[in-house]
């Protein structure tokens, strides 16, 4: 799964999926959950690194 802000994207089975997901303030975390009985055979993280000097803000005002 790679979270780059509002874009979401998942590898299950040799396919790709990709939806659009709005943090609320203060998200910071990422879960998945399931519907049906299913295994997670590997489980890697990482931050990625930001591509600008400064932070800038997810909820333009």
């Amino acid at each position: 799964m790679l979270v780059d802000r509002s874009a979401l994207e998942t590898f299950a089975n040799g396919r790709p999926l990709t939806a659009r997901a709005y943090p609320t303030l203060g998200g910071g975390r990422v879960r998945v959950s399931a519907d049906a009985n299913v295994r997670l055979h590997q489980l890697d993280a990482w931050r990625m690194d930001a591509i600008f000097n400064t932070s800038r803000n997810l909820f333009p005002g």
